[in-house]
């Protein structure tokens, strides 16, 4: 790692932005969010929805998951 002027610092790819992939927003998949599944129940429910519309095949493959 080498120093830089700090004049240069803002022209640097590293400078964090608003627009930067790593920056916290409200829109970001990762962000909590009250219209996603994060409850287990919830998670569940669809779960259990899924398999109902299914075949065996399907009821097994779906069992299979961790």
């Amino acid at each position: 790692m080498y120093l830089v002027p700090y004049k240069n610092v803002s022209h640097l790819p590293i400078t964090p932005s608003p627009h930067h992939p790593i920056s916290p927003s409200p829109h970001l998949p990762i962000s909590p969010s009250p219209h996603l599944p994060t409850p287990p129940d919830s998670l569940i429910k669809v779960v259990h929805l899924f398999a109902s519309t299914q075949d065996s095949a399907g009821l097994k493959r779906i069992s299979e998951l961790p």
